[in-house]
């Protein structure tokens, strides 16, 4: 879907459903990429999970213009009456430009139209404990649409070979290039 961020026009959401639609998306958020420096999801892995949520039509790209141009993006996957927030961009040369809360609203009042129950942001740091980490500012985006954390019990690995410290010394040198 693409919002117009406009002070003269109300947004216009219009479908993307191609799993070539998630290039636009790659392009974006690989400029998020070179300024936050982090390890980011390949093309391949990108269209490959599109591709799967895709056929029972559990997956939306939405994308914000400003001027005319496509400087927003967000990945969102509907499952179980859920829709989650799964990966977003915003050009960075565009940051005062407060496009994402639109583009984030008109997927909140897709997952509605859904029958979603609950939208998962998908994230979660205290900035207040935290404010260096790298999801602290993308928090407060989150949490200007109100609601509540939740804390799940973290994911936990049960070893079941030797083997198994070779993905978990991968697992923690990915853990660390990431910044978390």
């Amino acid at each position: 879907m693409v919002a117009e961020a406009s002070p003269h026009l109300p947004p216009r959401p219009t479908s993307w459903d191609s799993a070539d639609d998630v290039d636009i998306f790659y392009q974006i958020h690989q400029e998020v990429v070179k300024v936050q420096k982090f390890t980011p999801f390949s093309l391949e892995y990108l269209k490959n999970e599109f591709s799967v949520f895709l056929p029972d039509d559990q997956v939306s790209l939405f994308f914000g213009k400003y001027q005319g141009k496509i400087i927003a993006s967000a990945f969102v996957i509907f499952w179980s009456n859920i829709g989650f927030y799964h990966h977003a961009a915003l050009l960075p040369q565009y940051h005062k430009i407060p496009v994402s809360y639109l583009l984030l609203w008109e997927a909140i009042k897709e997952a509605k139209k859904r029958g979603c129950k609950l939208y998962d942001f998908w994230g979660y740091v205290n900035p207040k404990e935290n404010p260096k980490h790298p999801w602290a500012g993308p928090t407060l985006f989150k949490m200007g649409f109100g609601g509540r954390s939740y804390e799940y019990l973290k994911t936990q690995d049960l070893p079941l070979s030797k083997k198994y410290f070779l993905t978990y010394l991968f697992e923690k040198l990915r853990k660390t290039k990431r910044g978390l």
